[in-house]
């Protein structure tokens, strides 16, 4: 349908984000004669106008880049360091973190996010570095008892 026979109130063909589809729509507003804002006949919703020429040219731009729990997680590379210094210790020694625990450098820690990491240093009042599979970390601890570093 051309420009000037399209009125608040007529039916137009707009892409859907909710319908995932090509639709029916209803005009709403206009900006400068031009549709700014339609409703789908389908399920309601009310967003800006997608034209046909618009919609191509996105979906033509390459493949989006998938986010969110449903995309493919690939595993953290591992810190040769980390490697190095956990390698030779039992894992089953591995104090679980938690924030209300004090800990000593080149203890381990097993942390619910993280995993398995050494503790590299404690920094007064209440944090440690920590040294994970992905990298170094700075977390909260309790503060140092007496004798402790």
């Amino acid at each position: 349908m051309p420009a000037k026979d399209q009125l608040v109130g007529s039916v137009i063909e707009s892409d859907c984000r909710r319908c995932q589809d090509r639709t029916g729509h209803t005009v709403v507003s206009m900006v400068d004669g031009q549709v700014a804002k339609v409703e789908c006949r389908v399920c309601g919703s009310l967003h800006k106008h997608r034209s046909k020429k618009a919609v191509s040219a996105k979906s033509s731009s390459g493949p989006k880049k998938r986010t969110g729990k449903s995309a493919q997680q690939e595993p953290p590379p591992i810190d040769p360091e980390w490697q190095r210094l956990v390698s030779g210790q039992a894992a089953e020694q591995a104090r679980d973190y938690s924030m209300n625990a004090s800990f000593q450098p080149e203890e381990l820690v097993q942390h619910k996010h993280f995993g398995l990491g050494q503790v590299q240093r404690f920094i007064h009042p209440n944090m440690i570095d920590v040294l994970f599979q992905c990298g170094l970390k700075r977390l909260r601890c309790a503060p140092a008892k007496d004798g402790q570093q």
